[in-house]
């Protein structure tokens, strides 16, 4: 009579391995679905506290020729005395020192920030990339419209899907005033 071969059970130690593994896979491939809040691909919600950062390092309150997030930080363009600006790099949480003053573009009209919503900045971000969920969102920057002589602005700048660009605007309160197509 053939004799019945046992099986070896393997070691506790590899059991416990193996479902370790399987679970940090399944947290892995399921992390992000599901939330209410996708991330930006620009740094809209570090807006207000890269303009506070520089009004405490300068002061008090400022005028801007540009303000601007990117996906790794946010550029604050102080205006300066005639037709300069410095420009303010805010980043991790930090403020960089400042560049030195350069001239400002032509089209680059100074502004304060009465009736600025800096603390819409996400917001208004968040609000543009659910209108077009196929476009990529390239630029956010509060500015003055126009040739810097304008309204100040929130403009913010998505590629379609399809490779045209769709510029979106919004008052300084954050309230929509249209989109163009190019």
């Amino acid at each position: 009579m053939a004799r019945r071969r046992r099986r070896r059970r393997p070691p506790w130690w590899l059991l416990v391995l193996t479902v370790v593994a399987v679970v940090a896979i399944g947290i892995l491939l399921t992390s992000g679905r599901g939330s209410s809040k996708p991330r930006l691909a620009v740094r809209a919600a570090d807006v207000p506290a890269a303009v506070r950062a520089v009004e405490a390092k300068l002061g008090g309150t400022q005028r801007f020729t540009d303000i601007n997030a990117t996906a790794v930080e946010v550029n604050v363009f102080v205006a300066g005395d005639g037709a300069t600006e410095t420009a303010w790099r805010f980043a991790g949480g930090r403020l960089d020192a400042p560049g030195a003053p350069a001239a400002t573009p032509a089209d680059h009209g100074a502004f304060s920030l009465d009736g600025v919503a800096l603390d819409r900045a996400e917001g208004i971000a968040r609000a543009a990339v659910a209108s077009f969920p196929d476009a990529t969102l390239t630029r956010f920057a509060l500015l003055r419209d126009g040739d810097g002589a304008g309204a100040v602005v929130w403009s913010v700048a998505l590629r379609s899907s399809k490779g045209g660009l769709i510029l979106v605007k919004y008052t300084a309160a954050g309230e929509l005033i249209g989109a163009d197509l190019r």
